[in-house]
This record gives structure tokens, C-alpha cells and sequence, in this order.
């Protein structure tokens, strides 16, 4: 009988006749150790990691857009809670022309109540998504562009402006809003 100290174990005694014979005990103890671990994961990680179904992106993009399409005829209607019902609690705009972020869904609709009171009206918005993409289940963004037509009281004709928007979308309770809206 030999005792040797391995590591990982205090004393193991291993029925060996001579000490060159204890190599293949220690040998048969680390191969009885590995077959424990893989049958250890065999069973137990199939259980543990269960994998999530991928976000269906198709279906992430529909919900967004009908949304956006929602807000976008909040602009038409001159109806600033239509507007901002697609914006998250704690949402962040980022208004071109330098003007301040707003932050806030209060902060946000202030903005879109003033826009709306001022002399003259939107008669069409229109967005073309340029990329869609899904970070996780919860969260994702969109790059585009945007055209609004706009017809202030004292002219004939519309004005349209055009520009590029960043768009990260956050789903809430089930619900995808804008949490960080961006456009110039």
C-alpha cells in the first residue's frame, strides 16, 4: 500500500504494489474524475441552459413600425399624447439645431405641444428604414430616413424637410417604445 498526495485530495490510498504502479492509480483517478464531470453535464446542462428562441426580427420590425406609424399620425392629427404614446417613461430626443435633449416623456411632450400650437400644420410624414437591427429580445435599432411636408398659414404651398434619424427601440411590458429618438 501506497498513500499519495494528488491534488485536489488530502490522503488517497491506492492498493499498488510498488510506487511505479500508483502513476497509473493517480492516472485512474483523473480518468474517473473527467467520466464524473461529463456525466455531470450531460445531465445537468441541458437543464441549465435552456436556449431562447432567437427574436423574430421580421416580427420586431412590424411592431415598431406600427407604432412609429401611430406617433406619425399623432403629427397629422395634431394630437400630441398620439405622438408620444410610443415613447418610453424615461425616453431621451436629441432635436437637431442644437436645441437641448429632452428627457422625459413630460420633457417630450411639452416639445410636441409646442410644436403643434405654432401657426401652420404637418400633412404628411413618411420614414424609410435603411437598418433594422435586434440587439436582444428587449431592445433594437433602427437607422432611416425621414420626409416631412409641413404648410405653415402663410404660405400656398408645403415645405419639405428631409433628413437622416437614429432610433433605439426598447420593448415595456410587452409594448415597443422609442427610448432614444434622434433626427436631423
Amino acid at each position: 500500500m501506497v498513500t499519495k498526495r494528488y491534488a485536489g485530495y488530502k490522503n488517497v490510498t491506492i492498493d499498488c504494489p510498488t510506487s511505479a504502479a500508483c502513476s497509473f492509480g493517480q492516472q485512474k483517478i483523473l480518468v474517473m474524475n473527467y467520466f464524473f464531470v461529463a456525466l455531470m453535464m450531460l445531465f445537468l446542462l441541458p437543464a441549465c441552459s435552456e436556449r431562447k428562441q432567437a427574436p423574430d426580427k421580421s416580427e420586431i420590425y412590424r411592431l415598431t413600425k406600427a407604432a412609429n406609424d401611430q406617433s406619425l399620425q399623432g403629427h397629422i392629427e395634431e394630437n400630441p399624447e398620439k405622438v408620444t404614446a410610443v415613447y418610453t417613461n424615461d425616453a431621451i430626443v436629441l432635436p437637431p439645431g442644437g436645441a437641448a435633449p429632452l428627457i422625459g416623456i413630460d420633457s417630450i411632450r411639452a416639445y410636441y405641444q409646442r410644436g403643434i400650437a405654432a401657426p401652420g400644420k404637418t400633412v404628411a410624414v413618411t420614414t424609410d428604414s435603411l437598418s433594422f437591427d435586434v440587439i436582444d429580445e428587449n431592445n433594437a435599432t433602427q437607422v432611416g430616413n425621414y420626409s416631412l411636408q409641413y404648410k405653415s398659414s402663410d404660405t400656398a404651398a408645403a415645405q419639405e424637410f428631409k433628413g437622416q434619424m437614429l432610433i433605439v427601440w426598447k420593448r415595456v411590458n410587452g409594448e415597443w417604445k422609442i427610448y432614444l429618438d434622434m433626427w436631423h
